[in-house]
Parts: structure tokens; sequence; C-alpha cells
């Protein structure tokens, strides 16, 4: 499983089934080595975090464009 999360307030973004065909659609087979390493993360389960930005955190960063120079900017 493909789990979405938000990397700035964890949030479950959503998920999609983990096949070769999704993951050549998303274009992870497409990223650099260091790009996966950034993006990607695998669970414990098998399942691979993806991370993403949510659409609050996106929002808090268009209105606070300083924000993007923090990792984590919503407790």
């Amino acid at each position: 499983m493909f789990v979405y999360r938000c990397r700035h307030c964890g949030v479950e973004v959503g998920r999609l089934p983990k096949t070769d065909h999704i993951k050549r659609r998303l274009g992870f087979t497409e990223l650099s080595v260091e790009e996966q390493h950034t993006m990607l993360q695998d669970g414990p389960a098998g399942e691979t975090y993806v991370q993403c930005i949510c659409e609050s955190c996106q929002e808090a960063l268009a209105v606070s464009p300083e924000f993007h120079q923090l990792e984590r900017f919503i407790q």
C-alpha cells in the first residue's frame, strides 16, 4: 500500500494499492535515488509512505511563505 502523508502535519491524505503498475504511473520509477530517499519511506508492514502536502498546510504556506523554511510548522 502507498500511504500519502503530509510532510508538515502528518495527516494521512490517501492510500493506493502497491503494484508495479501504480508505481510506474505515479512516476516513482523516474525519481533519482536521492529523491526516493527524500519522498518515500518503507513502513514496518510493507507499506510505503509518500511525503506530500495536505490542503491545510498548502493554504498555510500560501499565507505565510516563510513556513517553507521549516520542516514542521504545525504541531
